[in-house]
């Protein structure tokens, strides 16, 4: 078919009024078969098909790329939350602490121990005397016992720091708060 013959087509086709007629009259002067249809029907649905496989692909690929590094990252930040444990663990040691106190502070740690008062619970004592009932609670209604502590660097439990020398303390010159 000439160049001339498809222009002639084209025009009479957009005279026909409906793109419908213009397929019908394609199926009619032979241009457009039923097989011919079908075939062009079924290669732009592969090109669909295919095209939205390759974009299924691309993705995939991009979260199995992302997944790596999240996990490279996540061991990464594992490592480095182990090390500053093990840094934390240092630092946080009674020694350590103590030592930092004295070099920056001028604090020491006492060799005795101040004593800890502990409330004891008593079984009441009927005496003979009766007291009445609301003078022992004047003074807590329970007997305090005094205990001392172990010596320093015996437990694992709170350091008291005081200041190396009696004149020295958080306000004067040398020592600092």
């Amino acid at each position: 078919m000439s160049l001339l013959k498809t222009w002639d087509w084209l025009s009479t086709a957009g005279d026909m009024g409906t793109p419908a007629a213009a397929g019908a009259m394609a199926h009619r002067k032979g241009l457009m078969t039923v097989r011919m249809g079908t075939i062009i029907f079924l290669a732009i649905l592969f090109a669909a098909l295919m095209a939205g496989r390759v974009v299924l692909l691309n993705q995939v690929t991009n979260m199995r790329v992302r997944n790596a590094q999240l996990s490279e990252q996540k061991s990464f930040l594992e490592t480095r939350h182990a090390a500053l444990q093990a840094r934390w663990n240092h630092v946080t040691r009674p020694e350590v602490v103590c030592a930092r106190a004295h070099d920056e502070l001028g604090l020491i740690q006492p060799r005795t121990p101040d004593p800890v008062l502990v409330r004891v619970h008593e079984p009441q004592r009927r005496s003979r005397w009766n007291l009445p009932g609301w003078l022992p609670a004047l003074a807590g209604g329970e007997t305090a016992h005094a205990q001392d502590l172990p010596p320093a660097g015996a437990g694992e439990g709170m350091i008291r720091l005081y200041p190396d020398s009696p004149d020295q303390g958080p306000s004067s010159p040398g020592g600092r708060s």
